[in-house]
């Protein structure tokens, strides 16, 4: 699961999932940055699940190995202005993972636990959920532990500087 570049959105979903799947007993592998060991992650599990991954991801090398080896392959959309999901969407769009979106969906999948309700009655609404689309956006431009200015994100998602910064108060808040 995830990636060494992943957004907020895409630590926000993995953490849920790990944690939704650790509830549950089921064990959680994950390796990061290792090429040379993912083959060996995906023959540990049951399947894969890629939150985020890039066009030319690692994330997306384990996915690879898990369906060679006949693993159930699983991947979350992200944003379709994030270029940190181009990856995940192509395996989606050709077929080569199913859309799993929370934790009983995944399980469903690998067909844990026998047969599991993968649609809660109402899924709780997370604080990003809440958050207004334009902020989610700009949340979803800012990689993991890199510093960007608001100019820098405003050309990434086509929105003036201005309101990236109007924004990002609302967000530090």
């Amino acid at each position: 699961m995830g990636a060494r570049d992943a957004t907020t959105y895409g630590y926000e979903v993995a953490s849920d999932l790990a944690a939704d799947l650790a509830d549950c007993g089921v064990t959680v592998v994950s390796r990061c940055q290792v090429l040379s060991r993912n083959r060996l992650i995906a023959g540990l599990t049951q399947g894969t699940v890629v939150v985020e991954a890039a066009r030319r991801s690692g994330s997306l090398n384990t996915l690879n190995w898990a369906d060679q080896l006949g693993r159930v392959t699983m991947g979350v959309p992200g944003p379709v202005t994030s270029h940190a999901s181009v990856g995940v969407h192509e395996a989606l769009r050709s077929g080569k993972a199913i859309v799993v979106t929370n934790g009983c969906e995944l399980l469903e999948a690998v067909g844990v636990l026998g047969a599991i309700d993968a649609t809660p009655d109402r899924a709780p609404e997370s604080a990003y959920d809440q958050l207004p689309s334009r902020a989610r956006r700009i949340l979803d431009a800012l990689p993991w532990g890199v510093i960007r200015s608001a100019a820098e994100i405003g050309v990434e998602i086509g929105v003036p500087a201005s309101d990236v910064d109007d924004h990002l108060v609302v967000l530090e808040r």
